[in-house]
C-alpha cells in the first residue's frame, strides 16, 4: 500500500511499534519502495512514560480493538523486543507524549520535518 501510495504521490502516515532488530528488514524494505518513487518516510517514535503507558494499557476500549491490553502482555513485549529505539540507520524524531496533546505534537513533528504548507504559514497557522 504504501509503495502504491508513493508511485501516485499520495502522502500516508502508517503506525506501528518498532523492534529494534526485528523489524529492520522490514522498515529497511518500506524505505527502499517509497524512495524508489520518490517518496519519503519520515520515522517518529511517539513514547509515554512507562507509567503512563501502563495506565493507558489497560482501557477497556483497547481489548474491544483487539489492541494489547494487559500489563503482563506489555511487560512481556519490553522484555522480548527493545522497543525503546529509534530506527537507527534514518533520521528519526523522538517525542515523549506524556503531558502533550495531540495537537501539540502533531505540530512538533511538521515543524521538525518542514511539513507545514506554504497555504498554512499564509493562514497564520504554525
Amino acid at each position: 500500500m504504501l509503495e502504491e501510495a508513493a508511485k501516485e504521490q499520495v502522502d500516508t502516515i502508517f503506525t506501528f511499534v518498532y523492534g529494534k532488530g526485528a523489524d529492520d528488514e522490514f522498515v529497511k524494505d518500506i524505505i527502499r519502495r517509497v524512495e524508489s518513487h520518490a517518496g519519503r518516510v519520515l520515522f517518529v517514535r511517539l513514547y509515554y512514560s512507562r507509567g503512563e503507558l501502563t495506565r493507558r494499557v489497560a482501557i477497556k476500549s483497547r481489548k474491544k480493538q483487539g489492541k494489547l491490553a494487559s500489563k503482563r502482555d506489555l511487560d512481556t513485549l519490553f522484555r522480548t523486543f527493545d522497543l525503546a529505539s529509534d530506527v537507527p540507520f534514518a533520521e528519526s524524531l523522538s517525542i515523549e507524549t506524556t503531558h502533550d496533546s495531540p495537537r501539540r505534537v502533531a505540530r512538533s513533528i511538521a515543524g521538525h520535518y518542514g511539513l507545514v504548507k506554504p497555504r498554512d504559514r499564509a493562514n497564520g497557522q504554525k
